[in-house]
């Protein structure tokens, strides 16, 4: 798409705890209502409008809105391959913007490798390598390594043993887990408590299509004659989820012209050292293997602007002061090593939803958060607290306990003040920056 008339592909790629779909509902429902600032001038556009798209992956905008105002509840995550959707609206410019959205799954980027691989011959070979090149991954698929020694075990061996190294992957923050598809389960985000109960081992699909199981795991060329059928109806598989899965998602990855990446820098905080690795591995798989090298160079040459990458640390409401600067500091470091001048980056904090307020006295610097507590009935009752966040560092520390940030990733309800749309910062910054409206 040549974005020098307005028209813009925006992919929007983070975990799933980063708010890409929060991001994305508050972003359209924002606009709508005229309460964005934007183009040089930082007035509310005109002429704006939200599409409905006549497709299967279509953004349920509508869906999101009511659940957030009728029920108090945050909109829930993309969980099909993708989801699209579609806006447009008139800056003060010459020109209208002619605005896709495209939310994917950060779940989904595992199957990054899938996609890359001609057949499944390579798949399997170059996923059997990559456990010989980390003890880590070695050590949590030992026991199904260890079943490809022999050949008469029996798929539902097979199956069950790569079920569980894959589970030890997730455990480990190691974000490979292939097919992706693992662990949805009817569209929706499996549990790790369901995870680990031996029964999702025995009972849950690698994938289903349909009504039918259609699992496929990698095996080692010397299987194709060894375990024939086997061998051969695992190739099937892996070629009808290519098609039918992979081939969709990453067209449209290939197709945007710019990417807001949603990063939970404070989720990662309270997580561990693990997540902060896992997410550093994801992102070195989008920029070496996704974005192209030569973007750059093919965007100047015929007269459009370089592609243009947000990073955003999302939900920076949860901390005020000084732990506000320290927030855009980690999202700095955790990405600098990404940057080259072939592409245009920019670093944002960003509320997608305010949900909390800023204490006083006592508790200045600290977020006050709504929760629902129990009385002394047992009926959960709507309450204040102060979210207590200790100071962040400056930077990315070799170590730290992730119990210390743990109110970080607390239940709290999306809204201390009701706002209609949500009261949000940092979304107009975003969106100048990706379509270049900002510029004076």
């Amino acid at each position: 798409m040549f974005n020098f008339i307005g028209t813009h592909k925006i992919g929007i790629l983070g975990d799933a705890s980063s708010g890409k779909t929060v991001f994305l509902t508050s972003l359209l429902w924002n606009l709508e209502e005229g309460k964005l600032r934007l183009g040089a001038t930082h007035e509310p556009p005109t002429d704006v409008k939200i599409h409905k798209l006549d497709d299967p992956h279509a953004f349920d905008y509508a869906g999101s809105k009511r659940k957030c105002k009728n029920s108090n509840k945050w909109p829930a995550k993309t969980t099909s391959e993708y989801s699209v959707a579609a806006c447009s609206y008139k800056p003060h410019t010459l020109f209208p913007r002619d605005l896709t959205f495209v939310d994917i799954p950060g779940e989904r980027m595992a199957d990054l490798l899938i996609w890359q691989c001609h057949d499944y011959a390579e798949w399997s070979a170059a996923m059997i390598q990559s456990w010989r090149e980390s003890d880590t991954l070695s050590t949590c698929m030992q026991a199904y390594v260890e079943l490809l020694n022999h050949p008469q075990a029996r798929k539902e061996e097979l199956a069950r043993e790569y079920k569980k190294g894959m589970r030890e992957l997730l455990r480990n923050y190691i974000p490979q887990i292939s097919p992706s598809t693992l662990f949805f389960n009817d569209g929706k985000l499996e549990k790790m408590a369901d995870i680990d109960d031996d029964a999702w081992l025995e009972n849950r699909s690698i994938w289903r299509h349909g009504d039918a199981a259609c699992d496929f795991f990698p095996l080692p060329p010397e299987w194709e004659e060894s375990a024939e059928d086997l061998y051969l109806s695992c190739w099937r598989n892996f070629n009808l989820y290519k098609k039918t899965i992979i081939k969709p998602l990453f067209s449209q990855i290939g197709s945007c012209d710019h990417f807001i990446i949603c990063i939970d820098v404070l989720g990662i905080l309270a997580l561990s050292p693990g997540a902060f690795l896992k997410t550093k591995e994801e992102l070195e798989h989008f920029f070496t293997k996704i974005t192209p090298g030569f973007w750059g160079d093919l965007w100047n040459r015929i007269g459009g602007n370089p592609p243009r990458i947000a990073f955003v640390a999302t939900k920076s409401d949860l901390v005020y002061g000084d732990n506000l600067q320290h927030l855009r500091n980690l999202l700095e470091d955790l990405v600098k090593r990404f940057v080259t001048e072939k592409i245009t980056f920019g670093y944002f904090t960003c509320t997608a939803w305010t949900s909390t307020k800023e204490g006083q006295g006592e508790a200045r610097n600290q977020a006050i958060v709504s929760v629902l507590k129990e009385d002394e009935n047992g009926t959960l009752r709507k309450s204040e607290e102060v979210l207590r966040c200790p100071p962040l560092p400056a930077e990315w520390p070799d170590d730290w306990d992730g119990a210390e940030y743990a109110r970080l990733t607390m239940d709290m309800l999306p809204s201390v003040i009701n706002a209609n749309p949500p009261r949000q910062t940092g979304i107009d910054a975003i969106l100048n920056f990706i379509t270049g409206d900002g510029k004076e």
